[in-house]
């Protein structure tokens, strides 16, 4: 949970959520979060709204292509433990994680907006809604035949606050029968 955004912060609650030893050195919390200065003077006020707890998804292309023709399908899903999966031959997307610590059911804590331009109407998943990650979301995009891209822009968000905890460009082709 991250720590609050204003007001009075202790260094006992900086180290409840960035972990540590005892006794406590402000020393020891250099880069624990975005905005935490790595080195160099380093205050209290610097933890403001920062959580141990890291969202992030990468931008990246996922794709298929099949030769000599047949289904040519890409997928790119986010799972409720955190994880990601992708589908697709020739995709060049690494990411495996949206959520770290990965945790069994963390994905109720959060939810998934994707809106797409493109090919969407070869396009499974649904868009452009707020949806709570308690089960896999997945995005497929599919054909036997020609070329198809779809781009998504996708966001994260905590159910508790609604702020969006990280954003990507997510592009996906598939390509059959060349």
């Amino acid at each position: 949970m991250a720590l609050a955004s204003s007001g009075a912060l202790s260094l006992s609650e900086i180290q409840a959520e960035f972990g540590g030893s005892n006794p406590i050195s402000i020393s020891e919390y250099y880069a624990a979060a975005t905005g935490v200065p790595a080195s160099g003077e380093i205050a209290v006020t610097d933890f403001y709204g920062t959580s141990a707890i890291d969202v992030s998804i990468s931008n990246g292309t996922i794709s298929d292509v099949q030769g000599g023709g047949g289904l040519s399908t890409a997928k790119f899903q986010v799972n409720t433990n955190g994880t990601i999966t992708t589908s697709g031959n020739a995709s060049s997307y690494s990411d495996t994680t949206w959520h770290l610590p990965t945790s069994v059911g963390i994905g109720s804590s959060y939810q998934i907006r994707v809106t797409a331009t493109g090919d969407t109407g070869s396009l499974t998943g649904t868009l452009n809604t707020w949806q709570t990650i308690s089960s896999f979301r997945a995005w497929q995009l599919s054909t036997s035949s020609t070329q198809r891209s779809v781009a998504l822009a996708v966001s994260i968000r905590d159910v508790a606050t609604e702020t969006v905890q990280d954003t990507a460009s997510i592009s996906i082709i598939v390509e059959s029968g060349f």
